[in-house]
């Protein structure tokens, strides 16, 4: 609704049900927040970046940050093909209670020990595969008194997308997280 608030002519599929041609990043599990978002749109007006990030910082609502707008061939890939990994950040919710740098020294030994890391994964017909999920974990650090994890989300490669909350609930399942 904001986009067409904003006034700018979007281009839209063809076919019996026209949408605009939006491409949104890698989608967020529930509950799960983000400080950067990308999303890439088809405009069909000629403005310079600077002025579509002006039209847009009047139109999105306040809590909305727009950091930045960059024009990109038509050639190149979309944000949902091109981005691969995201960092993920995991707040314990009860503060005071767990020394992270235990935490993270226990998930590291079980990452460095194990071989593969294992999960059970139904694919799109329903049928329940074993996901070898230790190659979708770049990094395991400690940051902020918090678990920081560098995990594959893009589709496009062999090694498999991993969701955050599927992440940490391996390594530490006990534990409650924001």
């Amino acid at each position: 609704k904001t986009l067409y608030r904003s006034g700018l002519h979007l281009n839209f599929s063809k076919g019996f049900n026209p949408t605009p041609k939006i491409s949104l990043g890698i989608a967020l599990p529930i509950f799960i927040e983000s400080e950067t978002e990308y999303i890439d749109i088809e405009i069909l007006d000629n403005y310079t970046e600077k002025e579509i990030l002006e039209i847009f910082k009047k139109v999105f609502p306040k809590k909305i940050r727009i950091l930045g707008v960059k024009e990109i061939d038509k050639t190149e890939k979309s944000v949902d093909n091109l981005v691969e990994w995201a960092e993920y950040t995991f707040t314990p919710i009860e503060k005071g209670i767990y020394d992270i740098n235990s935490l993270l020294y226990d998930i590291n030994t079980r990452f460095a020990s194990d071989s593969e890391i294992n999960i059970q994964k139904k694919n799109k017909k329903g049928i329940l595969k074993t996901i070898n999920i230790k190659p979708s974990i770049k990094t395991i650090t400690a940051k902020d008194n918090a678990i920081v994890m560098v995990l594959k989300t893009g589709q496009n490669t062999e090694i498999p997308a991993l969701r955050a909350d599927t992440a940490i609930e391996l390594f530490l399942p006990e534990i409650k997280f924001k």
